[in-house]
């Protein structure tokens, strides 16, 4: 197996644990700001609006993720050539990062609005989406135009997704 694959293979499960563990501090130091009993209310109040954020996490995350890895799990039980078994694992691989993501975004995103700028739930609304990004840069860097087209055009939904998204965002915020 190549290096490239490898390293490949190994930042679809390692990046998105970052971006996790990243969302969490963020998240602690968000929370952080609510700690009066009297602004619970505004804290509750604050995180059921994000509820349409979870749901379209949900939607391009986590269905697609579970999709895909019932689908490699049946196509590695039913292949047995070793080209079939690469394709396996790197949709494998994938999708667990991809569920990694998930679970970030449907933590996160409950605080997209008790963010107190713009830029802080900027970030949170972005973190599931930076392996998503890195895996499009490293099919160009390490299969060339080639694979990192077809990379792209893959995970372009997602990219486009996360676009519409901040642009919800910061017109829900603006409102808020």
């Amino acid at each position: 197996m190549p290096v490239g694959m490898i390293c490949f293979l190994l930042c679809t499960i390692v990046l998105p644990l970052i971006c996790a563990l990243t969302m969490r501090v963020i998240c602690n130091g968000v929370r952080a700001c609510y700690s009066f009993p009297e602004e619970n209310d505004e804290f509750e109040r604050r995180k059921k609006a994000a509820s349409n954020f979870k749901k379209a996490a949900s939607i391009m995350l986590g269905l697609p993720s579970i999709l895909v890895l019932v689908m490699t799990l049946v196509f590695w039980i039913g292949g047995s050539s070793r080209g079939n078994s690469l394709y396996g694992l790197v949709l494998f691989f994938g999708s667990v990062g991809l569920l990694i993501s998930f679970f970030a975004s449907f933590y996160g995103y409950g605080y997209l609005f008790l963010a107190k700028d713009d830029h802080t739930a900027g970030l949170i609304l972005a973190l599931p989406f930076f392996p998503i990004v890195f895996s499009v840069v490293l099919g160009f860097v390490v299969g060339g135009p080639s694979v990192g087209e077809g990379v792209l055009s893959a995970l372009s939904a997602y990219i486009v997704g996360w676009i519409v998204m901040r642009i919800l965002l910061a017109h829900k915020r603006k409102n808020w």
